[in-house]
């Protein structure tokens, strides 16, 4: 299932007319935003597209849990929106994306939930070009333990319609802007080795990569760059649609436990293992098309890969050290009993034993 997208500079004009030719002036939206979109000082066009509508607002915090799913379906109950708009980073789309489900699948808000019915139309509209959000099956929410994150998937998840409109990602910090960009390179990484890839999902990971290769550090460098802003935009929404169908690896398996134990942002402790993990997965990927995905990463083999990934890690002020992010050699032992998710490190292409994560992990500690 593929959404409807509007991208560049009439992204926004396109908008108020699928709302104007969609729902009538009186229609209530449901605002789901973060303390960012206040901040952001290109929200007032969006506001001026939402005049003469019936907005209400939904203010979220980041990373949500359960409960946070439980307050945002209540809200859309009093409310009862016609539509549900939500513009920011993965954590807020992610958290109307659940509450829309569960309001039209009504039943126990866990982890175990079934969505059979589509909620309300939904708009997603991205602040970070990172996740991808706005176009896959998945809603990444912490469980009532506050600590493991798990993801509901279903493709009744998927918004209606992404509005990539780049200004909104000028006000995006350095250090977000790279650990953003990061995870979708990563993202679109693992895509193209993933063992549920395709020839069309690698086609958008190389899509995806070969954007963030030439405009992440312009991005990171000038914030204010529009060509930049709008092509990273772009590749998180390419490793988006990968990740829709090829699904994530052992990178993303083994950050889990490095977010919720240590608080390494997502996009940062996906990256830390993703150089290694290129080399480790060499022995594959050099007998399945490795070439390509080597030479979208501006180089000949894995090595050289791993290196020039390493370097704009580097360029981008990422910390590569475990042990300069708080995590000692005891904490390894932890990493690696909570390191594999079935679901992502099952879907590398080499088998990873506990050995095998343990010598990656201390090889970075």
């Amino acid at each position: 299932m593929q959404n409807e997208l509007f991208e560049g500079e009439k992204a926004i004009s396109q908008l108020a007319d699928e709302l104007h030719r969609e729902f009538p002036k009186d229609s209530k939206i449901a605002l789901f935003t973060g303390n960012s979109f206040y901040r952001n000082p290109e929200k007032q066009k969006i506001l001026e597209v939402l005049d003469g509508y019936k907005p209400q607002y939904h203010l979220c915090s980041s990373n949500p849990d359960l409960k946070a799913v439980e307050g945002a379906v209540k809200f859309l109950r009093r409310f009862n929106p016609n539509l549900i708009v939500a513009i920011g980073g993965g954590s807020v789309i992610d958290l109307a994306k659940a509450a829309n489900a569960f309001l039209a699948n009504p039943q126990e808000i866990s982890s175990n939930a079934q969505f059979s019915s589509k909620g309300l139309y939904f708009i997603a509209i991205p602040t970070t070009a990172g996740s991808g959000t706005e176009v896959t099956p998945f809603s990444s929410i912490k469980n009532k333990d506050g600590i493991t994150k798990f993801s509901f998937v279903n493709e009744r998840l998927i918004p209606d319609l992404a509005v990539l409109w780049y200004p909104l990602t000028f006000t995006l910090p350095p250090y977000e802007t790279a650990i953003t960009g990061l995870d979708a390179l990563t993202q679109a990484v693992e895509t193209y080795w993933s063992k549920n890839a395709t020839e069309h999902t690698k086609e958008l990971s190389l899509k995806g990569i070969r954007l963030i290769m030439n405009n992440l550090q312009t991005a990171f460098k000038e914030p204010r760059n529009k060509e930049a802003r709008q092509n990273m935009l772009l590749a998180a929404n390419f490793s988006g649609q990968a990740i829709a169908i090829a699904r994530t690896t052992i990178c993303h398996s083994v950050s889990y436990p490095l977010t919720s134990r240590f608080n390494i942002p997502h996009g940062h402790a996906v990256f830390l293992t993703l150089p290694s993990f290129l080399e480790f997965n060499a022995s594959h990927l050099d007998n399945n098309g490795g070439e390509r995905l080597y030479e979208a990463l501006g180089s000949k083999n894995a090595k050289q890969a791993a290196s020039n990934l390493r370097d704009l890690g580097r360029n981008l002020g990422i910390e590569s050290r475990l042990s300069n992010l708080g995590i000692s050699v005891e904490d390894i032992p932890l990493i690696l009993d909570n390191g594999f998710r079935p679901d992502r490190a099952g879907n590398n292409p080499v088998t990873v034993t506990k050995e095998d994560l343990n010598t990656v992990l201390m090889g970075i500690l």
